[in-house]
């Protein structure tokens, strides 16, 4: 819980989770697709960008709390 920051929680059916790690964007969200969560960061939406924004978007419509623990459990590792 100290390395997750939940920002934008209102803004609809996503929120932005900041993950303070050392993996790169195309890292972390590889390592995420190898354990079955295909996620993209912030910055997979940015037409240029200055680096890493170590934030993904969270589009939790129709996610199940199975899957989400499944989710939190794999950004733990």
């Amino acid at each position: 819980a100290d390395r997750l920051t939940i920002l934008e929680l209102d803004a609809g059916l996503h929120f932005l989770l900041k993950v303070d790690t050392a993996l790169s964007d195309r890292e972390l969200t590889e390592k995420l697709l190898a354990s079955g969560i295909r996620i993209h960061p912030l910055s997979h939406y940015y037409h240029e960008t200055d680096g890493d924004t170590h934030m993904l978007v969270v589009n939790y419509a129709l996610l199940s709390e199975d899957a989400l623990e499944k989710a939190l459990a794999a950004l733990g590792n």
